[in-house]
């Protein structure tokens, strides 16, 4: 059951081999891997994609916040590019060893982020939400 939208679905993540996510700063997911590797501590996942979007993108999110002001768009900004990183190295730590390839990628136009479990298969699982959702 989730929680919450950003709670992502932990039986899917141990169910499939091929996992890609698309998101803002992606700063959910390492605490959702940690979780599954506490549950299967060898899992290893065929392949792991992730796309983040570039700087320049974050920078537009930030100043489509309408109650933000110019100082805190750049702040807002830097939160998110710092929430990358974090995001980009804790994963980077944790799924090196349990993945045979492991993808960071960065994207630079609009698009719909989301989250794809086994689509190389039936059986699989994809969800796609406009980015103003967050």
């Amino acid at each position: 059951k989730l929680l919450t939208k950003k709670v992502l679905p932990h039986k899917l993540l141990l169910k499939h081999d091929m996992i890609a996510f698309v998101g803002l700063t992606n700063d959910s997911l390492p605490s959702v891997f940690a979780k599954a590797l506490a549950e299967e501590p060898n899992r290893k996942w065929k392949k792991v994609c992730v796309f983040y979007t570039s700087d320049t993108l974050l920078k537009w999110f930030s100043q489509e916040k309408p109650a933000l002001n110019n100082d805190d768009w750049e702040k807002e900004a830097t939160n998110y590019a710092k929430e990358k990183k974090t995001s980009m190295s804790e994963l980077t730590s944790l799924l090196s060893n349990n993945t045979d390839e492991l993808c960071f990628y960065e994207l630079c136009q609009h698009c719909f982020f989301g989250s794809f479990f086994g689509w190389d298969a039936p059986g699989g699982y994809i969800h796609i939400s406009p980015t103003i959702w967050g």
